[in-house]
């Protein structure tokens, strides 16, 4: 049953993926197209890619395998999402959607060449999205090889293979187009999966007796609010997805490519809507796994585990697709921003500005196949750790970093090129060393934009004496600035 599923599955995406290269064949070799889809995907597509796109192997496995083995207080995480898409659809998405018109851009990096025209923070913000991308995109290459050796028993490096160059075949046919729609239906399957499966849970078995159940295995798991984790760790770990979104180029492209800017509250509502159906399937899920479960000992096969022995095989096969929706849904949009940041962010504006439209979409196609391969490799290193971990890791290095830069491009007209570098750089070495050191004093998100915010507004407003041509490039960058006003 569960392969019947895996090939229905598979083939709707590649009827999608067919549709979205026919619909496209005579503008597919277009930068635009391949890119953004032409800008004119609608409010119910955008709200669902921009909501599965978040909402990744990490949501369905990592979270729920670090909320089994640490309480409820983790789901402080799924609403910390949900208030960063409130936060972007309201203070960031109409600005970004405005100033992407205005100077035709394709990518994020686009919007931070335009406002600060620098060609080191370009540099450095292109090289970060596909370094700290790329363990990114093994994480939902790591979540199919979980699903199908938990399932079939099947080998979990023949899974990453295959499922990782299944990805990369739709995102190098169909593009943005395919990557959106895909995503689409993707998040169409993750809220009636999220919807339904806790629904169900709660008509067969009794609320009080999973919270008996998970504070008898975890205690303080289901009455702490801040479960065993304390209220520094809740903070260290959703700290990084409240703000994390707002500098992530792939939700950023989102904004973007949206037909219309009235159209975003009603985007907005559908994304944040599948956050909290997240959170209620996640109470639920762990709940039940603590009733039903004997102890697992890996965290990240709880919810694998969890469907076979609740559901007869029909129904835990169509649960399947939840799973393989989550991982698709971000491995893809992770694969796209790579490959355009690669081609374009860094090729064209500094190796080979006067490449055709057809040329630089075939120099993406191949740096698409690159970070996929990449990808690929990571995920078959032993010994990575829990899912959500590493993605807690991306997203704190982005709310770090990345974030201050793009509240520069869209709100903050006097900051300054050298500030936006600095977050990028200092941002990030003590985001990553406070980890390896283990956060010795407090979480590392909350260390990094401690020292972080101070250091940027010291040398954005501290006056300092500059030349004539510096002040006319000040003078340059304030006006385009205008543009968001």
């Amino acid at each position: 049953m569960f392969w019947v599923v895996a090939i229905i599955y598979a083939l709707i995406l590649v009827s999608i993926t067919a549709w979205s290269q026919r619909r496209g064949t005579r503008a597919m070799n277009k930068s635009g197209e391949y890119y953004l889809s032409g800008s004119g995907v609608g409010w119910t597509v955008t709200g669902l890619t921009y909501a599965a796109t978040g909402c990744s192997a990490s949501t369905v496995i990592g979270t729920v395998g670090l909320a089994y083995t640490t309480g409820w207080g983790i789901t402080w995480l799924i609403v910390a999402a949900a208030l960063g898409f409130a936060l972007c659809f309201t203070l960031l998405a109409p600005r970004i959607w405005k100033l992407a018109r205005s100077i035709n851009a394709l990518t994020a990096i686009d919007l931070v060449q335009h406002r600060f025209q620098s060609k080191p923070l370009t540099i450095i913000a292109s090289v970060m999205v596909v370094f700290f991308f790329v363990p990114y995109l093994a994480v939902q290459f790591i979540g199919s090889g979980i699903l199908f050796s938990t399932f079939l028993g099947f080998p979990a490096w023949a899974a990453i293979l295959g499922f990782g160059v299944f990805v990369l075949a739709y995102v190098f046919i169909g593009g943005y187009r395919a990557v959106v729609y895909t995503d689409a239906f993707q998040g169409a399957l993750l809220l009636i999966g999220f919807v339904s499966f806790a629904t169900l849970g709660l008509i067969r078995f009794d609320f009080g007796e999973m919270i008996a159940s998970f504070e008898n295995a975890v205690p303080g798991g289901a009455l702490s609010p801040t479960g065993t984790m304390g209220t520094l760790g809740i903070l260290g770990l959703t700290l990084p997805f409240v703000f994390g979104y707002a500098g992530m180029p792939m939700m950023i492209t989102r904004f973007m490519s949206l037909g219309s800017k009235r159209e975003l509250p009603f985007a907005g509502f559908i994304a944040c809507l599948l956050a909290v159906a997240a959170a209620f399937f996640m109470v639920i899920a762990t709940g039940m796994a603590h009733v039903v479960l004997d102890p697992v000992e890996v965290a990240d096969q709880v919810f694998p585990l969890l469907i076979m022995e609740i559901f007869p095989p029909v129904v835990a096969a169509g649960f399947l697709t939840v799973l393989l929706a989550a991982m698709m849904s971000t491995g893809d949009s992770i694969l796209h921003v790579c490959g355009t940041t690669i081609s374009r962010d860094l090729i064209q504006r500094y190796f080979r500005p006067n490449i055709s439209d057809k040329g630089l979409v075939f120099v993406t196609r191949i740096s698409v196949i690159g970070v996929g391969l990449l990808g690929i490799a990571f995920a078959l290193l032993p010994n990575l750790p829990v899912l959500q971990l590493v993605v807690q890791w991306t997203f704190g290095v982005y709310a770090s970093t990345m974030t201050f830069v793009i509240i520069g491009v869209v709100w903050w007209k006097r900051m300054t090129s050298v500030a936006a570098i600095t977050a990028m750089i200092v941002g990030t070495i003590v985001y990553v060393g406070s980890h390896l050191l283990g956060e010795p004093l407090v979480p590392a998100i909350i260390l990094a934009m401690g020292v972080v915010i101070p250091i940027v507004l010291v040398i954005t407003y501290v006056p300092k004496r500059r030349s004539p041509d510096a002040v006319e490039r000040a003078h340059d960058v304030k006006r385009l600035s205008t543009i968001n006003d």
